[in-house]
This record gives structure tokens, C-alpha cells and sequence, in this order.
């Protein structure tokens, strides 16, 4: 199914809303092969992603998502870790110490 969606995305064509949904679906059940994963976003990102798209891979990715438990204390999430490894500031993690 997936070689489908790659030789669509390779004549420039755009996914439907379904097409992308079962696409990320299989991407992320571990159907597909990382060679087969390789060529889709390669061949999706060549035809130019459309927002449709978009909304559908984000939908299945929020549903696949994991979730953890937090507890009811204060948290906060400051996305950065600092591993770039070029000595530079990381306002993210200093922003962590001011809340």
C-alpha cells in the first residue's frame, strides 16, 4: 500500500486526507520499512507537503501519541536539552531555573 502513496507522490499528486491517514498509520505500526519510510517523505517532501496532508499526519500522530501520568505538582517544559555541544547559552534550560 505504501508503494501506492510513493508513486502518487512521485507524479507531483497530492494525498487525500485518507491516503495520508493510512499512510502514517502503517508508517507508525511499524508496517513499513525504514527504506519504504525513507522514500515516502522523500518523494512527499519533493511534490511540496499540502495542508491537508498535514492535518491528517498530525491527527494520527496525536492519536498514536504517548501520554504520562504527571502527578498534580507544578511542571514546566522547557524543550531544550543543550546536546548541541557548541558551547553556546541555552536560554531554555536557564528559562527553567526562573519559573
Amino acid at each position: 500500500m505504501i508503494q501506492d502513496f510513493i508513486k502518487q507522490l512521485e507524479k507531483k499528486e497530492d494525498l487525500d486526507f485518507h491516503s495520508m491517514q493510512s499512510a502514517l498509520e502503517s508508517i507508525m505500526t511499524g508496517e513499513v520499512d525504514d527504506i519504504s519510510i525513507e522514500a515516502f517523505l522523500l518523494a512527499l517532501n519533493a511534490k511540496g507537503i499540502q495542508e491537508t496532508e498535514i492535518t491528517a499526519a498530525a491527527r494520527v500522530m496525536k492519536e498514536k501519541s504517548l501520554t504520562y501520568p504527571l502527578g498534580d505538582g507544578d511542571h514546566i517544559d522547557t524543550c531544550g536539552t543543550g546536546g548541541s555541544g557548541l558551547h553556546t547559552f541555552n536560554c531554555s534550560t536557564a528559562s527553567s531555573f526562573v519559573a
